[in-house]
């Protein structure tokens, strides 16, 4: 037994007529006769007393009819359910640093689309302070963001008003980008003052403001100082160090994946003398809209995880 051979049922008791209902079915009546009849020849009872005059249900036939029209409703709060589900889905957005989106955002987002073809989450390139505001503001649903050192001794309060909470991924650290033409790119490291104020630097910034502000550590606000350009896009940015304009201080995990990096334009080195780790924290709500966002989190666990 098919839905379909239900939904024909309940459209030929609706017109009482089998070429009535095979019109409003856009099919032909004999099609319909005949997926009637294999109906009817399954369940081994009559649904229909069918001449000249129409089709009236039998009396086992309108006990049948019955409940198919409950299956059919059934059916239907299903399909409106599904419906509701994608247009929550539509609402998750994920607010994150740039060295997140460069390249294992669109990895992570990949892997989902075979098992959510239709579902896609809003992404906002955002500076440490932006991924918390967009959460507070419903921006944004999950963030991804990077702490200095340490976590925030009032990171699991804040999240506990917000009803969200966090989840630790790995251990980051500050390398230098350049040019593979660059003088220290011949180097296998760097120190801090083999660069600053001895190259045109580059940082990222968004909405203003650099995407590690400088009140978190004396290095970034030496960094943002020295720098010659302030630059909003990341695709940009890259272009700077890849053309040898400028060197830039950037998470390694910048360098994951990366074809600048991977085609040899571009070198990262580790800088020896930098004192900073990068704890990079997933934060999300406790209460998931819809099984994509539930499978988003899970996926950038387990991607993060893995690094």
């Amino acid at each position: 037994m098919k839905l379909e051979q239900l939904e024909y049922a309940l459209e030929i008791e609706k017109h009482r007529s089998l070429s009535k209902a095979a019109k409003s079915l856009y099919i032909s009546q004999p099609a319909l006769t005949i997926a009637l009849n294999n109906l009817e020849k399954d369940l081994n009872y009559k649904i229909f007393q069918r001449s000249s005059l129409g089709a009236y249900p039998t009396t086992v036939g309108q006990q049948f009819l019955d409940i198919a029209r409950r299956i059919a409703a059934d059916l239907n709060e299903i399909r409106d359910l599904s419906e509701t589900m994608e247009k929550t889905c539509m609402d998750v957005g994920l607010a994150a640093l740039p060295s997140f989106t460069n390249v294992a955002i669109f990895n992570i987002l990949t892997s989902l689309s075979q098992q959510y073809p239709h579902s896609f989450p809003s992404v906002f390139d955002s500076s440490t302070k932006g991924v918390l505001e967009q959460l507070k503001n419903g921006t944004a649903t999950i963030g991804l963001t990077s702490f200095i050192n340490e976590l925030p001794a009032s990171l699991d309060s804040n999240l506990e008003v917000m009803q969200y909470k966090s989840s630790y991924l790995y251990t980051d650290r500050f390398e230098l980008f350049m040019s593979q033409h660059h003088p220290l790119a011949q180097k296998n490291e760097v120190k801090i003052n083999d660069f600053l104020g001895q190259f045109p630097m580059v940082y990222m910034q968004i909405d203003n403001e650099p995407v590690f502000p400088d009140q978190e550590h004396p290095f970034l606000a030496q960094i943002h100082q020295s720098s010659t350009y302030a630059i909003a896009d990341k695709d940009m940015m890259k272009k700077h160090v890849c053309a040898n304009l400028a060197v830039a201080v950037l998470p390694s995990l910048f360098a994951h994946d990366a074809i600048y990096v991977n085609t040899g334009q571009v070198r990262h080195l580790p800088i020896i003398d930098l004192d900073i780790k990068l704890l990079n924290t997933l934060i999300y709500p406790k209460q998931v809209c819809c099984s994509y966002e539930s499978a988003l989190i899970e996926a950038i666990e387990h991607y993060f995880k893995q690094l």
